[in-house]
């Protein structure tokens, strides 16, 4: 968990759109992610989506702060033929036309694109959840045909 706090002055000093990043520090973990590569100035340099071969193990976390401007491009993309069911490709696409800034966050992060993640995620923080048993007891068969 982490504030967002510093990701929000973040994005309003640089006005531009800002991506949340997370060092998972396992190459092998990256290639399931968008990678990211950034200048000092913490500008977004490149940004692979699920590379074969990742560069590092600084990755995107699907966390955004969009200037309207930005947001405005979202058409653009798909009128190019851009994937409407990953973000990462759009933020991608919007890296190679304007300047995408990441902020690394410290703390502890948990994708939960996966029945496996959301389950650990779930009996990690249980009081993100409620603090019910079902909560506790990872997810269960009901939630894996949602």
């Amino acid at each position: 968990t982490f504030c967002l706090r510093g990701f929000l002055d973040f994005f309003y000093r640089k006005r531009s759109p800002v991506v949340g990043l997370y060092d998972v520090a396992d190459l092998s973990l990256a290639r399931n992610y968008a990678v990211v590569k950034l200048s000092e100035e913490r500008k977004i340099l490149e940004l692979v989506e699920k590379p074969e071969r990742p560069k590092s193990t600084l990755v995107a976390t699907c966390i955004y702060a969009m200037p309207y401007r930005a947001l405005s491009m979202v058409r653009n993309y798909l009128d190019e033929g851009g994937k409407r069911d990953a973000p990462g490709y759009f933020v991608e696409w919007l890296c190679k036309r304007v300047d995408v800034y990441g902020y690394v966050f410290k703390g502890v992060w948990l994708d939960i694109g996966t029945f496996e993640t959301y389950g650990r995620a779930k009996r990690e923080f249980p009081r993100a959840y409620g603090n019910s048993r079902r909560a506790l007891r990872g997810v269960d068969e009901s939630e894996k045909t949602r």
